[in-house]
């Protein structure tokens, strides 16, 4: 719980500055710099985790190895929004890197005692992962406790854009550590950035209001979160649009463009081509909603812009050459950075603070959880009827989705709560009795 003089604080500074912008608040600036730092060691660990795998045993095993740390995200992803609900999120994440930096040094451990043990290794991995899938909704659910409900949509695009730049230092962050002292070096990299992230989440204490003591188990349960997603019709429309983007976009920019490169004869440049220009333009697409950012009817412009990316990924099917599929792909990319961003910024702004794990734990299984199955679809469905009417059927279903929910009166009165008289957002109806 934090301590009053804080929270009168950060109350009174609500109530003054009730628009300053995300990047301008010191506790999201230090929550944002943990989760990029955090990100970079969790992607450099899988790195790690490959080549170690790579280095140890056959390449079905070793792939094995690799996926059995991708389980508990299927597995856990929703339990663990419950447990940020009843715990806190704030304790539930910090909890969870303690259990990350834990298995980490018991890596360190394996690769200098045993390193040549499969199951050590697998074990490590599995481990890791449950750490992976407690943490992920624990931190999604902390900007609406450091941010005014109309600064979100900037937090979340700062966050997208965060998430875009870790994915582009942990690849040389791990190489040259691997390079430098193996897997050993590697892992030693990544426990000092996880120690960093925990470091600059714990400042947060005395920001997050987090519970006394845990609630009970019927309130936090997984199953009443889901009947108040049920009953905030707004935040389910949204939850549905931003699923079906994930589940669009998953199968196409992971496999499709795969398929497509090969089929064309493009080479393996390409696809880094396409990939790099892909995560590059979105994240410039979520860092323009610091600069443009929509002041009316943000869940119509969010639709908007989803329609546009999932457009583009449907031309992308059909594009004639590398050029024109370059150019998809980055206004798909443009399109997705403020699409999820806004979206997102809603569902945290309207969602009740004691369901936000849960509601978040949601969208982690969307983007995370789901993936597998968006894989295996795409792949049924290019076999089916073909590899262009695939990228038409996934990108199509998204547009039409964006575009009804465009056309839904309730949708476009949707606004962004209020601050209450003390500054801080109005909240949501618990739907309790």
């Amino acid at each position: 719980m934090a301590e009053g003089g804080d929270l009168v604080e950060a109350v009174e500074s609500r109530a003054v500055e009730p628009r300053r912008g995300a990047i301008r608040q010191p506790a999201f600036r230090r929550y944002l710099l943990g989760m990029t730092i955090d990100l970079i060691g969790d992607q450099a660990w899988f790195i790690a985790l490959a080549w170690a795998a790579a280095r140890t045993t056959d390449p079905g095993k070793a792939s094995l190895i690799v996926a059995v740390g991708t389980v508990p995200r299927m597995l856990l992803l929703l339990p663990a929004g419950v447990l940020a609900d009843r715990l806190g999120a704030l304790r539930v994440a910090q909890g969870a890197q303690a259990l990350r930096i834990a298995i980490m040094c018991c890596a360190l451990a394996v690769a200098l005692t045993r390193p040549s043990n499969v199951l050590l290794l697998g074990a490590v991995a599995l481990v890791f992962g449950v750490g992976d899938a407690l943490r992920l909704p624990a931190a999604g659910a902390l900007p609406p406790a450091l941010l005014a409900p109309r600064d979100l949509a900037q937090g979340q695009g700062l966050i997208t854009t965060a998430g875009r730049i870790a994915s582009v230092v942990a690849g040389p962050v791990a190489g040259l550590a691997l390079t430098a002292a193996g897997f050993t070096g590697a892992v030693g990299i990544i426990v000092v950035l996880f120690l960093l992230a925990f470091l600059a989440f714990g400042t947060l204490r005395g920001k997050v209001d987090e519970r006394e003591r845990p609630a009970s188990r019927a309130e936090s349960s997984l199953l009443s979160g889901l009947q108040y997603i049920g009953r905030q019709r707004d935040v389910l429309i949204v939850l549905i649009v931003v699923t079906a983007l994930n589940l669009a976009l998953a199968g196409p920019l992971n496999l499709g463009v795969v398929l497509r490169i090969e089929r064309s004869g493009w080479g393996p440049a390409a696809l880094g081509l396409i990939i790099g220009v892909f995560g590059a333009a979105a994240a410039l697409g979520a860092l323009s909603l610091t600069v443009f950012e929509p002041r009316r009817s943000p869940v119509v412009v969010g639709f908007a812009w989803t329609a546009v990316s999932a457009a583009s990924i449907a031309a992308l099917g059909y594009t004639p050459d590398i050029v024109l599929s370059v150019l998809a792909v980055a206004v798909a990319g443009l399109a997705l950075g403020p699409a999820g961003a806004l979206l997102l910024g809603l569902v945290q702004a309207r969602t009740d603070p004691d369901y936000r794990g849960r509601v978040m734990s949601l969208v982690s299984f969307s983007a995370f959880g789901l993936t597998p199955v968006a894989l295996a679809g795409f792949g049924f469905l290019a076999q089916a009827i073909g590899l262009p009417q695939a990228f038409l059927a996934s990108g199509g279903a998204v547009v039409l989705l964006a575009l009804a929910g465009m056309l839904s009166p309730a949708m476009r009165a949707l606004t962004l709560p209020e601050p209450t008289s003390e500054g801080l957002p109005r909240e949501p109806d618990h739907g309790r009795s």
